[in-house]
């Protein structure tokens, strides 16, 4: 597994977490609203109760519904947080996903790219948000990427931005040997797009390979 992380300022809005037991694998990536400290301050408080649910092994949407509520009971709803929450067994490869508010994942099979369909809004905006498990199977040499809105979104001199299809030929079109070189890859790409102009928004790609 690998990340590349770039946040548009100093401090970042963008955040990921992951912990493996030798049996289950758990990914989460966010994108918390705003920028710099408020962001981060609250994309703290959404870590820390994170790693309580982690322990606990809920079903992805479940774990959602309940940070959702917890947010809610606590913090106004002037911020907000897009969620996606993966968990997969490391053994068989079979993966469970849910999704509040962020860009569809990729599953990269021999260079086809298919998105994970599996919407629900981020998390901190409604009480009696509720969310959906999507399953799939994750085959020996298949890839996951997951990635925030900043990859699209970025944007060139001329005001295009590189925008999904561009994304989506990016991951097709690399051969993943390593795949921390292979995220690399990825985000190369788009600073090529944008010819090195300032970032409008978190940048972040997290990926990982089935082996065999």
């Amino acid at each position: 597994m690998g990340v590349e992380y770039h946040p548009a300022r100093e401090i970042g809005g963008d955040l990921y977490d992951f912990q493996h037991d030798g049996r289950t694998l758990q990914i989460v990536i966010g994108d918390v609203s705003g920028k710099s400290i408020p962001a981060a301050l609250y994309g703290a408080v959404f870590s820390g109760r994170l790693q309580s649910l982690f322990t606990r092994e809920l079903p992805p949407a479940q774990a959602l519904k309940t940070l959702n509520a917890n947010l809610i009971a606590r913090y106004p709803a002037d911020n907000y947080i897009a969620v996606s929450y993966c968990r997969i067994d490391l053994k068989s490869g079979s993966a469970v996903l849910a999704n509040g508010g962020m860009p569809f994942p990729f599953l990269l099979r021999k260079n086809k790219a298919e998105r994970l369909e599996v919407g629900g809004i981020p998390l901190g905006l409604m009480a009696d948000s509720s969310y959906e498990d999507i399953t799939f199977q994750l085959e020996p040499g298949d890839a996951l990427i997951l990635a925030s809105d900043g990859t699209t979104d970025a944007m060139n001199p001329s005001g295009e931005f590189y925008d999904i299809k561009r994304f989506t030929e990016s991951i097709c079109r690399n051969t993943i040997y390593n795949i921390a070189d292979y995220i690399k890859c990825l985000h190369s790409e788009i600073r090529e797009f944008t010819e090195g102009a300032e970032l409008s928004d978190d940048t972040t790609i997290l990926a990982l390979k089935r082996s065999g």
